[in-house]
């Protein structure tokens, strides 16, 4: 036997949209709704809310952080949109700003785990400034449902390439809706992709399987049997 988490996927989710510096962007452009009475409009730089580097509020759809594309290319051989979605000071420049994505699941969907696809760590791509100045993997996670909220600081690798990492996020018994909010350590935080895992269920290995099967095989057998001898 073993224990296998169940994928889910949520219904939409909530956010301030993410921002863009040339030549690349990390708008949520193709955030789109899912059929819900209250919706935003796409999520690109044509927002008619917020500034031009983003910050406009999204809800009510999907995109990027649920598309299934997990980016694997050191973020600076991409120019114009990206498959991440970046968020920046410039946002609020009056806050350390820390986004946060509400995501809202079926009512019954219990939430155990997160692995969440960030891009590392980068310094600008000309001039001067620290190995991980521009980017790099947040300080800290704080997951969120109702009044209660689970925290994790962050001591992933620091490196020039995508990492993921997973959160343990059964404590919380989360049905329904979770919150995630990343705590910026750098100018920019970039996500391409975030997963989910409801409880873990217990799969028989295939020779589990085929003994369950001998032993329903061997009952049915020793059934015909005593049939047979009460009918001499």
């Amino acid at each position: 036997m073993h224990a296998q988490g169940n994928a889910i996927s949520p219904l939409y989710y909530n956010m301030l949209n993410g921002g863009e510096i040339a030549p690349r962007s990390f708008l949520d452009n193709s955030y789109a709704c899912v059929g819900l009475v209250s919706c935003s409009p796409a999520g690109n730089s044509t927002l008619a809310v917020g500034p031009a580097w983003g910050g406009a509020p999204l809800y009510g759809g999907k995109g990027k952080l649920t598309d299934g594309i997990i980016a694997t290319e050191n973020v600076f051989s991409y120019y114009g949109y990206t498959p991440y979605v970046g968020w920046d000071s410039r946002i609020d420049p009056s806050v350390v700003f820390a986004p946060t994505i509400h995501f809202v699941f079926d009512e019954n969907t219990m939430i155990s785990s997160v692995r969440i696809f960030f891009y590392g760590c980068a310094g600008p791509e000309y001039g001067v400034g620290g190995p991980c100045s521009n980017v790099s993997l947040p300080s800290a996670v704080s997951f969120g449902f109702g009044t209660t909220t689970l925290n994790f600081d962050v001591n992933g690798p620091q490196v020039s390439t995508p990492v993921d990492l997973l959160f343990d996020v059964s404590a919380l018994n989360a049905m329904g809706a979770l919150d995630v909010t990343l705590v910026r350590a750098a100018p920019w935080v970039l996500v391409s992709e975030m997963t989910f895992t409801g409880p873990t269920s217990t799969v028989p290995e295939p020779s589990s399987l085929a003994l369950v099967t001998a032993g329903v095989v061997a009952i049915g057998v020793v059934t015909r049997h005593r049939r047979n001898l009460s009918g001499m």
